[in-house]
């Protein structure tokens, strides 16, 4: 009786295994979980632009801070009325 338990525990097992690859087309593992379009790099081009535009962000924000460059559009107006 044992046995025939073991026997059809084991057989369960095997099903359900079989039902995972045929779902997935592989067994579960980390290299057949990896997306196949994260696997190239990032053109050059496009890494140029992304930390151009980084460092652009962050040359804006210095010099149109009023608190960091003291530029103010308030203070250009009042120039613009005394010439």
């Amino acid at each position: 009786m044992e046995q025939a338990k073991k026997v059809t525990e084991d057989l369960y097992r095997v099903q359900a295994s079989a039902a995972a690859v045929d779902a997935y087309g592989a067994e579960d593992s980390l290299e057949g979980m990896e997306r196949k379009d994260t696997r190239t790099r990032l053109p050059l081009g496009w890494l140029l632009l992304f930390i151009g535009l980084i460092l652009w962000g962050i040359w804006y924000s210095i010099m149109f801070t009023p608190e960091v460059s003291g530029w103010s559009q308030e203070g250009q107006y009042r120039e613009s009325l005394r010439k």
